[in-house]
């Protein structure tokens, strides 16, 4: 009983140690929800600004659109619900899911005998690889804990697949689950455990275990549901189906053809897979010599497509949800090294964990770097708030709701910054939208001409001559070129043609 006890009072000391590590990490690194900063830039915002629109009424992708599923704009509305003061809301939902992805870290190398480092992993992690998170409140930090969970259940079940090839019940809806969330945020982002879930199912029907592959592909459904079906009559009832799912789903496809590696693309998917290489040599070494084939191609089946599909990707949060394979990749890399007798099989585990040990180091100078310059950001994204505010006052407040921004670049923090509430569909813009899909792209010229808002705001690279007339708009203002993130930008603020345009207010 006293040992038991001081078992408890461990774990809730450990409990609530990690609780307190989520929110300071939050507090100091998610600089796009944070009161420590208040920089609003790139999808963060985008995706805050629809959460709070639809709190206000507005119906994500009929009424404002963007190319994401809903679930990520609804965790920023239930933000929202919570507080209303700045993004406090949306940073108190990231403290609790950064908690519970650290508290199922904390459980795996517990669980495998990891000792302290149980406890250090978990705590580190987030600062050592922020980069992966980038401004933060993305799609890849609310999956995590998802991932962490169904890779969890994945290696208990790899475990014993040998002995016991049937699966629970649980585990398969787990996975359905994640997967259902990974659509309604970004596809892509469960791609490991859809392959993982597909060699399983393979595997059970190699063994002819009808019955429970049966059961498994109907819970996994009844996991994919879950999510899947409310927000699809949800939207279906508000007349947007098309819209939702186009999207949700049909856009991340296109999107996902398109992309096109070059050379530093290549050498930076080399350095961010690496817990992922990692985790399948460190499989290697272990399970091959025992002759586990079921379990080693199983992890392949998870590890591999990761490796494909981030070889020619750009942003470094696409690269985050690699990161669960690192813990199980230190978790086999002691196996190996404890339990092996071979010399050359430790010097070339000593090699793979100097490897690990390199490419972290790498990663973390990257995110340590990101931190030390937020300041600097927080500068330049100061002077670019001063040149929005010299074209926004050439607009009459009563038709603030009657703005569109229209960019390749940051915009969507702006509507945040002055509270404006557009009813515009294309709220923000961006020109390489168009280029996806024929019909979409039609539909936005359309709506350019036929139902687009009195003003665009339109920042663009000064070495670009703007248009004297886009669309149904002409030129009324340009401000003066200014600095941002190393590049030379001006504001042009267009008005729609039909109304009187102040000539004399164009600023060559």
């Amino acid at each position: 009983m006293i040992k038991s006890k001081k078992l408890d009072r461990k774990s809730l000391f450990i409990i609530v140690l990690l609780a307190v590590i989520s929110v300071v990490t939050i507090y100091l690194l998610a600089y796009s929800t944070s009161p420590l900063y208040g920089i609003h830039t790139s999808d963060s915002s985008m995706f805050a600004f629809i959460g709070k629109q639809w709190l206000s009424g507005q119906v994500p992708y009929r009424d404002i659109f963007d190319h994401k599923g809903p679930m990520i704009f609804f965790i920023d509305m239930l933000g929202f619900i919570l507080s209303s003061k700045e993004l406090n809301g949306i940073m108190y939902i990231q403290m609790i899911f950064l908690f519970v992805s650290e508290c199922l870290i904390y459980m795996l190398l517990k669980e495998n005998k990891m000792g302290i480092f149980s406890i250090i992993i978990p705590a580190a992690f987030p600062f050592l690889f922020d980069k992966l998170f980038s401004e933060w409140n993305l799609t890849e930090e609310y999956i995590f804990p998802l991932l962490m969970l169904s890779y969890y259940l994945i290696y208990k079940y790899s475990k014993k697949m040998d002995e016991k090839v049937e699966i629970p019940p649980l585990y398969v809806f787990v996975f359905g689950f994640t997967c259902s969330f990974a659509l309604m945020t970004r596809l892509t982002n469960c791609i490991g455990v859809a392959c993982g879930c597909i060699y399983i199912a393979a595997y059970i029907a190699k063994h002819r275990n009808w019955k429970n592959l049966l059961q498994s592909v109907i819970v996994f459904f009844i996991g994919m549901g879950v999510l899947i079906l409310p927000f699809s009559i949800y939207f279906a009832i508000k007349h947007c189906s098309y819209d939702f799912w186009y999207g949700t789903l049909i856009f991340n496809l296109l999107y996902t053809q398109t992309v096109s590696g070059t050379i530093a693309n290549h050498a930076k998917s080399l350095l961010f897979t690496f817990p992922t290489i990692l985790c399948g040599l460190a499989m290697f070494v272990n399970y091959i010599p025992q002759k586990k084939w079921g379990k080693y191609f199983l992890w392949l089946s998870i590890l591999t497509p990761h490796i494909a599909y981030f070889y020619n990707l750009t942003y470094y949060h696409y690269f985050a949800i690699n990161m669960p394979f690192l813990f199980f990749a230190i978790i086999e890399l002691r196996n190996a090294f404890v339990n092996s007798d071979s010399r050359w099989k430790k010097v070339f585990v000593r090699l793979l964990i100097g490897y690990g040990v390199l490419f972290t180091g790498i990663v973390s100078s990257l995110s340590f770097s990101k931190i030390f310059t937020v300041y600097s950001e927080d500068q330049k994204y100061a002077i670019r708030k001063e040149k929005f505010e010299e074209v926004l006052h050439l607009i009459p407040k009563s038709e603030y709701n009657s703005i569109m921004l229209y960019s390749d670049l940051d915009v969507a923090g702006n509507y945040l910054d002055y509270d404006l509430h557009p009813e515009v569909k294309y709220f923000a813009c961006q020109s390489w939208h168009e280029l996806m899909n024929e019909d979409h792209k039609k539909e936005m010229e359309e709506y350019y001409v036929e139902e687009a808002p009195k003003y665009v705001i339109k920042p663009q690279y000064s070495s670009y001559v703007p248009d004297e007339e886009w669309y149904t708009y002409k030129l009324r203002y340009v401000t003066d070129e200014f600095s941002y993130y190393g590049d030379s930008v001006v504001y042009t603020l267009y008005e729609k043609e039909s109304d009187d345009i102040a000539e004399s207010g164009v600023n060559p």
